[in-house]
């Protein structure tokens, strides 16, 4: 007889599983933001019990991805331009950390692993999708290579918004920019070097530039050149640790 540990480590695989797959239903644009989840119906798609499908939408509720309203139901989240500022900051934040990290403590084969990324990246330049794929290898080896489980948690939480923000502002039918290369370049150049401010600085200036160009895709306003809240507080922010 299988011990009831064995039985919740089973729904807890599960779970993971549907989780996966909703997230993927929802990038591949067969979930729409805004839509209502009906566990019954997920169960029957995915040929399982309820039990996992509950489980699944418990943490996509905490990866902000689903939000549950009492006696309503629950809901796929929609995105919003707050979250975008949000979401771009911490990633800089985080993926900065992990840059400082790897280039503090990076073994040469993780940096190795890093610059074979890179490669594939430059290589991918006029194939936007390859390129996109590459691109958010990139800084999840930022991450992942840091060998810090937590900061690689908090990025993990992050990766579906971050899809979605680059899928819904058509990111993935712009045409490239070169600059975004030689940002990475410089990214990889500074951890390759062991020079971890530099490194960490990089990164953060880097997501925010790319979250200006996803906020100005997805407003379809390019012929606005504002500068939106989020770059100005970093640049307020950079300023006030210049001046102190």
């Amino acid at each position: 007889m299988r011990s009831n540990d064995d039985k919740n480590r089973d729904r807890q695989s599960l779970a993971e599983r549907v989780a996966n797959t909703l997230r993927e239903m929802f990038l591949n644009g067969d979930m729409i933001p805004g839509q209502r989840l009906i566990e019954t119906e997920i169960a029957g798609q995915l040929d399982v019990s309820r039990g996992p499908v509950r489980d699944a939408l418990k943490a996509l509720q905490e990866e902000g991805i689903v939000h549950i309203e009492p006696r309503k139901g629950t809901f796929i989240a929609k995105l919003c331009l707050e979250d975008l500022d949000d979401i771009y900051l911490l990633r800089g934040a985080i993926e900065g950390l992990g840059a400082k990290t790897l280039a503090e403590k990076g073994s040469p084969e993780q940096i190795e692993q890093l610059e074979y990324c890179l490669a594939n990246l430059r290589d991918s330049i006029h194939d936007l999708r390859k390129f996109a794929h590459y691109d958010m290898q990139f800084h999840e080896l930022l991450c992942k290579l840091s060998n810090h489980k937590w900061l690689y948690k908090q990025w993990l939480s992050m990766k579906t918004y971050i899809w979605l923000f680059i899928k819904s502002s058509q990111a993935l039918d712009t045409p490239g920019d070169l600059g975004m290369m030689d940002s990475h370049t410089e990214i990889f150049q500074a951890i390759q070097h062991r020079l971890p401010t530099l490194a960490e600085q990089a990164v953060r200036w880097h997501s925010i530039l790319a979250g200006e160009q996803i906020k100005m895709l997805w407003e379809q306003s390019s012929d606005n050149p504002r500068i939106p809240q989020f770059i100005k507080h970093h640049i307020e922010e950079q300023s006030s640790l210049e001046c102190g």
